[in-house]
């Protein structure tokens, strides 16, 4: 019941992005990253009320949801950006892939929400500041976006995991190899894929960091 709740809400917070969207006449840029920010952060809080198998599903229902909105356009405040991308459909299927690989609590909300925010952040920093864009072929990221990614996937860690490494100053020390590999990731990725790869990426330098034993 409690999973069928969830995708109620999911639905229909999509649902009143849109209609908000038409009524303020919002960037679908803009929008688009509401969307993301939101479902990314409130998805990073799943594990709380949700079995990680129940994660699996839902992610995968809403991958193919987004895929037959994409291909229908029935969401143009998420669909009707000027670019191709895969995103939409990448990041439900990053939840889902975080949820299997990595099942504990601490790992899978650090990587999606960095996913989530730090990706708005890159975003907006090279939305207001990206006039010098990284020297990657065919790539519209730029060194602000990228420094933005970074930092806040820094401050990510020091919110969420000093309960792992005792104390922000070693949580800072534990996120700053795993922020440096995120930010590479999502300034190598194209077309949204950096949706589908940072959060598992993330989870899984973060788990081998705890085999190693630098959470002790």
């Amino acid at each position: 019941m409690t999973l069928v709740a969830v995708t109620a809400a999911y639905l229909a917070g999509f649902g009143g992005v849109e209609l908000l969207s038409r009524r303020l006449g919002l960037d679908p840029e803009v929008s688009r990253k509401l969307v993301h920010l939101c479902a990314g952060l409130s998805a990073a809080a799943l594990p709380l009320i949700l079995s990680f198998h129940q994660v699996v599903a839902l992610g995968l229902v809403f991958a193919l949801v987004m895929a037959a909105s994409q291909r229908l356009n029935l969401l143009p405040s998420i669909h009707g950006v000027q670019r191709s991308t895969l995103g939409e459909v990448c990041f439900p299927l990053a939840i889902s892939i975080t949820a299997l690989l990595f099942p504990d609590r601490a790992l899978f909300a650090y990587a999606i929400a960095t996913m989530a925010v730090s990706d708005v952040a890159a975003w907006a920093a090279g939305r207001r500041f990206g006039t010098a864009r990284l020297p990657l072929s065919g790539s519209s990221k730029t060194y602000a976006g990228s420094a933005a990614f970074f930092v806040a996937t820094l401050v990510i860690g020091a919110v969420l995991l000093p309960r792992l490494s005792h104390g922000v100053p070693p949580a800072l020390l534990l996120a700053a190899p795993v922020a440096l590999a995120a930010t590479l990731v999502e300034a190598l990725s194209r077309r949204g894929l950096d949706n589908l790869l940072v959060s598992p990426v993330t989870a899984a330098l973060l788990w081998a960091l705890q085999v190693a034993g630098a959470f002790a």
